[in-house]
């Protein structure tokens, strides 16, 4: 095989020419490359830590359920030994006793989502209790130990979450607390029955609990459910972040988490409070979190988590104290394995010579042969990261980044010679290295906006220019003697020129666009072509003529046709005519200097008339084509002498390079093949036919957890380290950040416990847009079928029959129109619906599936009849419920305006809602006075711009036909614009780009703005893959408003501010709308009297 596998703690390299001789002949002796363990496994001074998390206390207080390396534990609350309770491959999470201490409920990944299992403590038998789609975040037990209590967005608009409960011994989940697009969650049943406490609100504080720090869009506050039809809400205690409410055993006080002292600690207020203040503060906490605390029953005692250990404090005492925990058993984590890769490579890098190509699997470079046929040869053996592979011109060497020293850094490795050299070591980054056609010299990108060339003879590195763009692209000339980058020219991204000599640089494209990419110089140096554009709109194509070129005139052109039609005449002319010409363009020899003629440079840059959007672009060989992607496929571009160009497809829709310029596309050197990467394989496209043919390889990876980690954890700190748009870090000490860290990385058992420490760590931060994903342990969720019903709570926990209460328009069964309200359904596909029946388990994988239903319009089942729906998804049930309600939302304020006011809803700045809204605009909207515009629980994007310019465009001029209407030219002429007056209506979970457009709706004075300050949670931001396939999103770009202020963690303001209470949805109100409209209606009278 050609992967050998070791650990090893310094670096050797070990041949394997001896099996590879093939390979061997073509000067590509695999050598595998062991780094020094310089990360963090190698740190001998840094121990291992468990970490201890989300404890649930026993109803007596003498012992605490917790979670540690994905498995549940019990352990004393004095301490001690902890032994190990439930141990799963799946993630275990959230451990809480039953009130008679029989039972304890917990979560589990380890059928695929989130979901809700007891475990009986006498026989130690697992139930599952819940099988929704999503997850369902376990609560608390009811003070009889018949039901758990539970949080979920299965029911609710987008990822707003309800409050539910279902027996204990299995049934199906209803809804107790379920306010329309309001979030409810971490509820926590009372001693009497039909009161629950719940935070509400901030729904953040509930996705993203592992917050540290303050921000306006995590503050929740906890409110008395109280059971009832409807049911009734009454605040408890509000102001800052309030999570976890507890109660005592007399149900007297309320115990939970608040940060309002400015730190987390536990609080307690009077159960009577309502909102009115007697809050208490319990612990003196100055840093640090208070996480998942739970309390006894039978004495205050609440247990929590805090700084990766389990703690307790008392009330009678007041004390809070650390329990020393030891671990007595063994938790068994992902296994070493390796994987034979067959495609997901990335990177492909073909040789000069063609004989040769380089990949990146899994972090690591392999080399193989072109013909194929065999697997590749690994390169490199290091848990950290490596990428960006490139070869000399003389197909000996490669060049590479690692992140194997903790920052990017560039490395090469000669196959002849054996032997890997670094060849920086900056405290930033480089990346992006390119060896000159010449072979000299390797340039690449330090720090994202540096760059810089290695004399690859002497070592002596320099740099060439600074003020690059982050997109970091360039291109050398070929002659060796230039290289064209993208420069940062005031607020835009154009093309400049340097020369390796160096001096200063010289800008050739003068474009008022911010995005630029896959930047090209033509083999003949004449002229370069790049990407440009604007977000979101298409790609452009640009060609710069480095010197003024004979034009060819349309006459010449003209004369040439005699030519061919003579040629047409005499076939025996053409086959000689043949016979004397190259089967294609030959690639032109390299010219022994580059000229560039800067004056009236600017004149000669144009637009290439493409009629698609430009994605990746790659000159061929002979500097006359270029393959260029766009509309999910590859485009052949022909550059005519007259400057037009001729387009045609290449190959099937979906091949190709996306917007990334192109890397993983390459011409041979003939230009007659295209090498790409096709779903991570390697493959090679005829040009002239379009046909693809896949070289065949693989590569042997190794997919091990506990080498691993330490990779994961050191470059996802790193990233942010080097991309994190605040290089104070919010006030976190960052450095500190890891060194607090790393101990428990290494101590990490599971995937999901990795996680969960990358998501802690994160937090540290208190910025917004932030996360590591892909790390659970858990399968694939089943997905389940929904019929667009809803049931009589009371119904069925009282007789055990689903009676329908509610027919989601327009879903199944609204659709096939038999099953009415006060149904009841007997049976589906085949099972019979009893007290103990979950839907979500009958209906498990049903999606688009047909069921057949039973139904009676009679308790007793008299007089069933069949019938079929086809099932959908849960999210399409979703859109149902939220469609539903704009439709609902719509009718009140017409209800409200008494006719003279239209709706719309903006869910998202997605492209998906600007569509949405453009629709919504309709004639009905259009012919009102006035519109209310919503943009409450808007959850961001990309589209501000646009959805601002349909409110704040105004008509100069109207059109009329004919016998026709007189309309405004801005309607006529196909620019959407609404020319009407207008409110806006936001809140907490307005957020990112909703945010900005409502900044920009104050900034340019298009109405006023009504409702709840915004979440404050504006970052421009992107993602970064690390090299276990995990990512972390990545906030990298500062917004400031007109006024100079960073947008981040501050609140657009409203002029008139409405905070709607939680559970409003129940009593038919809205009184945010109902403030919208009432004040919208008051300037349209002002403007009638203004205009008398």
């Amino acid at each position: 095989m050609f992967a050998l596998r070791r650990v090893a703690s310094a670096a050797r390299k070990v041949s394997t020419c001896g099996s590879l001789a093939p390979i061997c002949a073509l000067v590509l002796c695999a050598t595998i490359l062991t780094a020094p363990a310089t990360g963090l496994a190698a740190q001998a001074d840094i121990e291992a830590l468990p970490s201890f998390a989300e404890p649930g206390i026993s109803p007596d207080g003498s012992e605490v359920a917790f979670v540690s390396g994905g498995d549940i534990w019990t352990v004393s609350t004095q301490g001690g030994a902890a032994r190990l309770l439930v141990a799963h491959s799946g993630n275990e999470s959230r451990p809480l006793y039953s009130p008679d201490a029989s039972r304890i409920a917990f979560n589990s990944d380890r059928d695929g989502g989130l979901d809700i299992y007891v475990i009986d403590l006498g026989d130690g038998s697992v139930s599952r209790l819940t099988y929704a789609s999503g997850s369902e975040q376990l609560n608390g037990w009811s003070r009889d130990s018949q039901w758990v209590y539970f949080s979920s967005s299965d029911q609710d608009i987008s990822s707003v979450s309800d409050v539910y409960r279902v027996r204990a011994s299995g049934g199906m989940p209803f809804t107790v607390a379920a306010d329309k697009y309001e979030t409810e969650f971490f509820a926590a049943p009372g001693p009497d029955e039909g009161v629950i406490a719940i935070s509400t609100r901030g729904n953040m504080a509930r996705g993203q609990w592992w917050r540290n720090g303050h921000a306006h869009i995590d503050e929740a506050e906890i409110w008395l459910v109280r059971e009832g039809t409807p049911p009734t809400y009454s605040p408890l205690t509000t102001g800052g972040k309030n999570s976890w409410a507890m109660w005592d055993d007399a149900g007297e006080r309320v115990y939970f988490m608040s940060d309002r002292s400015g730190s987390e600690n536990l609080w307690s207020v009077p159960a009577d409070a309502a909102g009115m203040g007697g809050e208490q503060r319990l612990t003196n906490f100055t840093e640090g979190r208070v996480l998942w605390p739970t309390i006894a029953i039978d004495r205050p005692l609440v247990a929590f988590e805090r700084n990766f250990g389990i703690w307790t404090y008392d009330a009678a005492s007041g004390r809070a104290a650390e329990l020393d925990i030891n671990l007595m058993g063994s938790v068994e984590g992902p296994r070493p394995e390796v994987e034979n890769m067959t495609d997901g490579f990335s990177g492909l890098a073909v040789s000069p010579d063609e004989k040769k190509f380089a990949f990146v699997a899994r972090g690591e470079i392999f080399a193989g042969s072109m013909e194929g046929d065999a697997p590749a040869a690994r390169v490199t053996d290091t848990p950290p990261a490596e990428s960006d592979v490139t070869w000399s011109s003389d197909s000996d060497e490669i060049a590479y980044v690692s992140w194997r020293n903790g920052t990017p850094q560039l490395f090469a490795y000669d196959f002849p010679t054996e032997q890997e050299r670094q060849l920086t070591d900056s405290p930033s980054r480089d990346d992006n290295p390119r060896f000159s056609p010449d072979g000299r010299y390797l340039a690449y990108n330090r720090a994202g906006q540096e760059l810089r060339v290695i004399d690859m003879e002497s070592g002596q590195d320099r740099s060439l220019a600074r003020r690059t763009s982050g997109s970091g692209s360039y291109a050398w000339s070929p002659d060796s003697k230039w290289i064209a980058y993208a420069g940062r020219t005031d607020e835009f991204n154009n093309a400049m020129v340097v020369s390796i000599d160096g001096g200063m640089p010289r800008q050739v494209s003068f474009l008022a666009n911010t995005n630029f990419g896959s930047l090209n110089w033509s083999s003949t140096g004449e002229y370069l072509v790049f990407r440009t554009g604007q977000r979101t709109e298409p790609g452009k194509l640009v060609r710069v003529d480095l010197i003024p070129l004979t034009p060819t005139f349309q006459e010449d052109r003209f004369w040439d046709l005699f030519n061919e039609e003579q040629t047409e005449r005499r076939p025996e002319r053409a086959e000689r005519v043949r016979a004397e010409e190259p089967e294609v363009s030959e690639t032109p020899e390299a010219p022994a200097d580059v000229e560039i003629d800067f004056d009236g440079i600017r004149r000669r840059g144009n637009l290439v008339d493409l009629d698609f959007s430009v994605g990746a672009v790659l000159l061929s060989p002979d500097g006359e084509h270029a393959a260029v992607s766009g509309q999910d496929g590859l485009h052949y571009v022909t550059f005519e002498p007259d400057g037009g160009v001729d387009v045609r497809p290449l190959g099937d829709r979906g091949q190709g390079g996306g917007r990334g310029g192109g890397a993983s596309m390459q011409f041979s050197k003939n230009g007659r093949d295209l090498y790409l990467l096709r779903r991570g394989r390697i493959n090679v496209m005829n040009v002239a036919s379009g046909n693809t043919r896949s070289i065949s390889t693989s590569a042997e990876v190794d997919v091990d957890f506990e080498r691993d980690k330490t990779a994961v954890f050191e470059q996802g700190w790193g990233e942010m380290r080097d991309g994190f748009y605040d290089d104070q870090f919010h006030g976190a000490d960052w450095d500190a950040v890891r060194e607090t860290f790393a101990p428990r990385v290494a101590g990490a058992k599971t995937r999901a416990e990795l996680n969960r420490l990358m998501n802690l760590m994160l937090g540290e931060l208190n910025a917004s847009h932030l996360g590591h994903r892909g790390g659970g342990g858990g399968a694939r969720a089943e997905q389940t079928g929904k019929l667009g019903l809803r049931f009589d709570r009371v119904v069925f926990e009282n007789d055990g029959r689903f009676q329908v209460a509610e027919i989601i328009e327009l879903g199944p069964a609204h659709v096939e129109g038999s099953i009415e309200l006060g149904d009841y359904l007997l049976e589906v596909n085949g099972t019979e619906l009893t007290g103990s029946t979950n839907l979500n388990q009958v209906l498990a994988g049903a999606p688009g599936e047909k069921a057949a239903i039973l139904v009676s319009a009679n308790a007793n089942g008299s007089g069933p009849r069949e019938v079929e729906l086809q099932a959908i998804s849960t999210g399409a049930e979703r859109q149902l419920v939220y469609r539903a309600w704009v439709e609902s939302r719509r009718a009140y304020v017409d209800e409200l305006s008494e006719g003279r006011l239209g709706y719309v809803h903006i869910a998202s700045m997605s492209q998906g809602a600007l569509d949405q809204l453009i629709f919504d605009l309709d004639q009905g909207n259009h012919g009102k006075d006035g519109v209310v515009v919503d943009v409450r629980n808007n959850n961001g994007g990309f589209v501000n711009v646009y959805a601002i310019d349909i409110l704040a465009r105004q008509n100069y001029f109207t059109m009329e036909s004919r016998g026709g209407t007189v309309a405004p030219s801005r309607v006529q002429l196909g620019q959407r614009a609404l020319l009407a007056p207008t409110i806006l209506v936001t809140n907490q979970h307005t957020l990112s780009d909703g945010e900005d457009f409502a900044e920009g709706y104050r900034t340019l004075q298009l109405g006023k703005i009504v409702g709840e300050p915004t979440a404050g949670w504006i970052i421009y931001t992107g993602s970064v893959s690390l090299v276990d396939g995990t990512s972390v999103r990545m906030p990298r770009t500062k917004i400031r408003d007109t006024r100079g202020q960073v947008m981040e963690r501050n609140p657009r303001p409203v002029d008139i501010e409405v905070e709607r209470p939680t559970g409003e949805s129940y009593l038919g109100r809205d009184s945010q709308l109902e403030r919208a409209v009432e004040e919208l209606l008051v300037q349209l009278r002002a403007r009638t009297t203004t205009s008398r």
